[in-house]
């Protein structure tokens, strides 16, 4: 067991031995090994894109997206309750059709049985009213008569009357006349009586005629109604019953649309309202349909903009009549509306502008130039400030540069020994820039 013991002690101190030899030797090649030689490796100076301003008239253009929708587009509901009868065969779907030609019809019978009910009634108030046209006239000559007997019933009265009081006339006599006079004065004042009803019972059948006209008129609606036809020509855009369907009032039977005409409405930010005006052209095309475009114009403006989208509406109107290919209703189209001119003003890529300034490059280097951007247009921004007509804006590798960085223009086939390189960079850039 102790020789066992001596072992492992011997091993584990030639292990050791070996270990601490190692790395003196490592330590021993290190420190003889020479310092490699230094190179200083010079940076070459940035490559940048330019961009050359020219003073330019600028048309401000505003871009806005829409669904296009027919002008004059209107769904036919059921004025009338009534089983649908006859749906013409040349009815349906996409169907064009001339303003009053027959949509469909429903069953009229019980409304033509309305009409000729009040129709009845009214003539036979009519009727009466003559009857009483006629009683009036002959009450009327009654009356005269009996006034006339009245009159003379009073003056045979008046002179049996001083006879009596002459002791002329006995009194038998003054009592008949008397009662004569009586009688004539009763039969006058119901003729009188007569006379002054008739005209109450006129009013009444007056007012009754009109309430069965009002009938007449009803029912006979009712039974035009029960004829659909169209209210402008256009086509139809989807017929909604069919022969044999149930109509209540209020119940859609078909929509129709004019397709000759288009409204779109078009979401503009607020910010662009001063700069819109009616009658301004547009552009509008469809993202799936390449090489095909409409002119339109703005027909009107929305009075108030969107608190939450801060956005107005314009709505552009189509005429299809003079489109090459006609604005399908339903297409979802960018619009692009035309604003004022800015005229001779500076503009830079929005990309060049780095905190409300830009880097031009002049004699191989960046200079910082400080701006003020009164208005974006696109990709570009109108700009005033430190830059001239034909400045060489920078729009690339700005992360790296700064105010008198030495820097060269991205020119094919430039060299970075070429010391010509921003001499040919910039003219070339000009010459580019007025092409």
């Amino acid at each position: 067991m102790a020789s066992y013991r001596n072992r492992v002690v011997v091993s584990v101190v030639l292990i050791l031995i070996l270990l601490g030899s190692g790395a003196g030797v490592s330590q021993w090649l290190v420190a003889r090994k020479p310092d490699p030689e230094r190179v200083d490796v010079t940076r070459p100076p940035p490559v940048v894109e330019i961009f050359q301003t020219v003073r330019a008239d600028v048309p401000l253009n505003f871009t806005g997206y829409g669904t296009a929708r027919a002008d004059h587009h209107v769904s036919i509901a059921a004025e009338v309750n009534g089983q649908v009868v006859e749906v013409p065969d040349d009815i349906n779907d996409g169907a064009f059709v001339t303003r009053g030609q027959l949509l469909l019809r429903i069953d009229d019978r019980d409304y033509q049985r309305q009409l000729d009910r009040a129709s009845a009634q009214v003539a036979n108030i009519h009727a009466q009213l003559n009857a009483i046209d006629i009683e009036r006239d002959n009450v009327e000559k009654l009356v005269s008569i009996a006034a006339q007997e009245v009159d003379i019933a009073r003056r045979e009265l008046k002179r049996l009357s001083d006879l009596f009081e002459g002791a002329n006339a006995s009194s038998r006599e003054y009592d008949l006349t008397n009662r004569t006079y009586q009688t004539a004065r009763r039969v006058w004042q119901g003729l009188v009586s007569q006379f002054e009803q008739l005209a109450p019972r006129r009013q009444s059948l007056t007012a009754t005629l009109a309430a069965r006209e009002a009938d007449v008129a009803l029912a006979a609606l009712n039974v035009e109604r029960c004829r659909v036809t169209a209210p402008f020509e256009g086509q139809v855009e989807r017929l909604v019953v069919d022969q044999g369907d149930r109509a209540q009032i209020g119940m859609e039977l078909l929509r129709m649309m004019d397709g000759r005409h288009i409204e779109i409405p078009i979401e503009l930010p607020a910010s662009n309202r001063p700069f819109v005006e009616v009658n301004a052209n547009c552009t509008l095309a469809v993202e799936s349909m390449s090489g095909f475009s409409w002119t339109g114009n703005v027909a009107r403006i929305a009075p108030a903009a969107d608190a939450l989208s801060r956005t107005f509406s314009v709505f552009v109107e189509v005429d299809n009549g003079d489109q090459p290919t006609p604005l399908t209703p339903g297409f979802f189209v960018t619009a692009l509306v035309e604003g004022p001119v800015l005229r001779n003003v500076l503009t830079v890529p929005r990309s060049a502008i780095v905190s409300d300034s830009v880097f031009v490059a002049q004699d191989k280097n960046a200079r910082k130039r400080s701006i003020h951007v009164t208005r974006t247009v696109g990709s570009l921004a109108v700009v005033e400030g430190e830059l001239v007509d034909g400045d060489l804006v920078i729009v690339s590798n700005l992360d790296i540069i700064e105010d008198g960085h030495e820097i060269r223009l991205n020119v094919p086939g430039d060299s970075a020994n070429d010391d010509q390189s921003i001499a040919s960079s910039e003219s070339n850039a000009k010459n580019g820039a007025s092409r």
